[in-house]
């Protein structure tokens, strides 16, 4: 029982010199248990994308484990942007189905115009990173890393809108049903 005391007691005098001298502060330490952790920190970031960037943005959560930070960091950024990939992609072909399905001839245009933009998701540089959580478990030795990253919907809009207007499958469609829709309407 002392030993545990003096170790407690040699361990806290230890902390307190390093940051009343200006060294390096620890890292705060988090246990991470199961996945409630997991959970609690994504559902709050989803909770902050959907409060603060979902009308003007699409986001994309991710989550990177490993014992280097740096490492953690890197899978959690391919995630993060993997699923504002996925985001980014769903909303453009969820736009391109509601012009087939609303517009007479829309039907013609739907399907060269999903070639046309499949993989404009891929192709998106405006991400910015709005939040990183980074925890720490000791008992792992692992850095576990959340991301929020975030991307302008009208910016992503314009480009899948460019990469319709340069489509010659679209065009030659155009051309051949003599058909009125734009390229502009399919994706607003």
């Amino acid at each position: 029982m002392n030993r545990k005391l003096v170790l407690i007691t040699a361990t806290s005098i230890a902390l307190a010199f390093m940051v009343s001298c200006g060294g390096k502060k620890p890292i705060a330490v988090t246990e991470i248990t199961g996945d409630q952790e997991v959970t609690s920190i994504r559902n709050e970031l989803q909770e902050l994308c959907n409060k603060e960037f979902i009308e003007k943005n699409f986001c994309g959560i991710g989550q990177g484990k490993s014992n280097s930070e740096s490492m953690a960091s890197q899978v959690a950024t391919v995630q993060a942007r993997e699923n504002l990939a996925a985001s980014v992609q769903t909303a453009i072909e969820a736009r391109a189905k509601t012009f087939g399905m609303n517009d007479p001839n829309g039907n013609a245009l739907e399907g060269a115009a999903m070639r046309a933009i499949a993989n404009v998701s891929q192709e998106i540089t405006d991400v910015r990173t709005q939040k990183v959580r980074t925890m720490y478990n000791e008992k792992e030795k692992q850095y576990t890393i959340y991301m929020l990253l975030t991307s302008d919907r009208n910016a992503a809009l314009e480009l899948a809108k460019q990469k319709l207007r340069a489509n010659e499958e679209l065009a030659q469609i155009h051309r051949t049903l003599n058909l009125d829709a734009n390229v502009d309407r399919i994706l607003d």
